[in-house]
């Protein structure tokens, strides 16, 4: 299941989900007529369409199908969050919840919540405020307006330390979920730290500016420069009040390590992003210590969704996880430089034989991906007997072409856990 934002194309969609929804899902606590009155099936979609448009709105989708929608206002107030009734149970409002709350700069939240909804909004820390009748095409029925207040934490949910290539990825995945308001970003360069800032309308500020007023440190430094910010920032965390959690992409590093160099028994959580991040199609393997909770662990997970795959792996294995999909990329750009460059001593345009080669990496790994088939499988698929593929796959047989690919991700691994001592 992916979150992503409204298009209008969606609203057909929703208004059908939304009547199913209420005629299905809350059957068990209105009446026949008290649903017709709630969804008749007449949906002004124009008018719900600028509503969504107007809104934060967001939609859950798993192979091509809707399975939910949620909308908040700028207030923190909750509009509409409707799930399938075929997908009840697998967590999906709370998914939609959590993006929408984590990306409003309101301190609190209000929905008017239905006799069925009630529970799940006070299992997410709402209460009400008063039970209320309302009327619709003359019918009664009962609702509660309830409200979750935020409680004091501080200004700004992410704070990047480093711009650098992965931190500035990051950056531009969270203002996806988080409003920009809510991220702060410091480098060593600062007119680094400010043009991406201008870029995406966060704010910019020093490292002990972002250290001592995030919530979640992102640690954006090379494993060499990691003890050196470390001492700097001692004083900065050893003084805070609040909760705050630090977030390390520094290979070879421990979480372990982590909080010793930083003076405290602190929360950590430590990932390995690549740069495909910068465009929602990314991979980023992550791990947390005992020290981080569920909450905040859902919470980043939730915000940092517009970065791709999220997938929690043990630490341990985080190094030969790094080699694969951090270094990964730049391995495939050079395969893909050398595509394109057998296009060109074949004859191609170089744009022509460069845009040939990405496209194709890219419908392969979909292709992969959303069948689920072995690469071998496929690429069995792709060679005909006597044929030009199984002619250029010998080629690169002969020349060492997957024992080089193997090789490249074991000498990254080991250059991981050399950085780490």
């Amino acid at each position: 299941m992916e979150l992503r934002l409204y298009r209008s194309e969606d609203c057909p969609a929703l208004a059908r989900l939304f009547h199913d929804t209420v005629h299905t899902v809350n059957a068990r606590d209105y009446t026949p007529a008290q649903r017709d009155a709630w969804a008749d099936g007449q949906v002004d979609l124009a008018a719900w369409d600028a509503s969504f448009r107007a809104h934060h709105t967001l939609v859950a989708e798993e192979a091509c199908e809707i399975l939910g929608f949620a909308d908040m206002d700028d207030t923190g107030y909750l509009d509409r969050l409707y799930v399938h009734r075929d997908h009840q149970g697998r967590g999906i409002a709370t998914a939609l919840c959590d993006a929408l709350e984590a990306a409003c700069p309101a301190r609190s939240f209000t929905t008017h919540a239905s006799l069925t909804a009630r529970p799940f909004f006070e299992g997410r820390g709402y209460r009400v405020l008063r039970r209320q009748t309302v009327v619709r095409r003359g019918v009664a029925m009962e609702n509660f307006v309830m409200m979750k207040e935020v409680p004091a934490m501080a200004d700004y949910r992410f704070g990047f330390i480093g711009t650098g290539n992965m931190g500035s990825a990051l950056a531009k995945a969270a203002v996806k979920n988080l409003s920009p308001q809510q991220i702060i970003l410091s480098n060593r360069t600062a007119a680094k730290a400010e043009a991406l800032a201008a870029q995406l309308g966060c704010a910019a500020g020093d490292v002990r500016t972002a250290a001592a007023r995030s919530e979640y440190i992102f640690l954006g430094v090379k494993p060499q420069m990691m003890a050196g910010l470390l001492a700097e920032l001692q004083p900065v965390l050893a003084g805070r009040t609040d909760s705050f959690v630090l977030v390390t992409m520094a290979a070879g590093l421990t979480m372990e390590r982590i909080a010793a160099m930083a003076g405290g028994d602190y929360p950590v959580i430590r990932i390995m992003p690549n740069t495909p991040c910068a465009v929602g199609a990314g991979v980023v393997l992550y791990d947390a210590n005992a020290r981080v909770t569920g909450e905040q662990l859902d919470f980043f997970t939730s915000a940092m969704a517009g970065a791709g795959l999220l997938d929690r792996l043990e630490e341990r294995l985080i190094d030969a996880g790094s080699a694969v999909a951090g270094c990964g990329p730049a391995f495939l750009c050079l395969f893909l430089e050398a595509l394109a460059d057998g296009g060109v001593a074949c004859g191609l345009p170089r744009q022509k034989a460069l845009a040939y080669a990405a496209k194709m990496a890219e419908g392969t790994a979909k292709l992969m991906l959303e069948t689920n088939q072995h690469p071998g499988a496929m690429k069995d698929a792709v060679c005909s007997p006597a044929g030009s593929t199984i002619a250029g796959v010998r080629a690169l047989e002969e020349r060492g072409f997957r024992a080089a690919a193997m090789d490249a991700v074991i000498a990254a691994m080991e250059r991981n856990r050399e950085l780490g001592k």
